[in-house]
């Protein structure tokens, strides 16, 4: 049964074989850019050094975020983070809304100009 089981997905990948090499360049770029970053969250649990790497640095579990929330300057950081934020968003959201506004006035301008209005 398992050997049915096997020939039946071999001939599965092969009729499909062009949709899964279209769809393979795609699964590559999500691999690079949304899960090796996630490697990056380790650094947060061990006491990182550059020359010992990710593997071979020190764990050091909740330390860091204890260090973190401790310190006085945990609140300033983090108010300095949550209003920078806002302050992107909010830029970025009035920059889009006059952007679409300004492209909205010359394609209705574009079109009473070819219309004759």
């Amino acid at each position: 049964k398992l050997s049915i089981s096997i020939s039946k997905r071999f001939k599965d990948f092969k009729k499909n074989s062009a949709l899964l090499f279209m769809a393979l360049p795609a699964m590559i770029l999500v691999l690079i850019f949304n899960y090796i970053p996630m490697l990056g969250i380790i650094v947060a649990f061990k006491n990182f050094r550059y020359d010992k790497g990710f593997w071979g640095s020190e764990w050091v579990g909740l330390e860091n975020f204890k260090f973190f929330f401790t310190s006085l300057d945990a609140w300033r950081i983090t108010r300095n983070t949550v209003c920078l934020n806002a302050l992107f968003f909010s830029t970025g959201l009035i920059v889009s809304v006059a952007f679409a506004l300004m492209l909205h006035e010359i394609t209705k301008k574009a079109l009473r100009a070819n219309s004759g209005l």
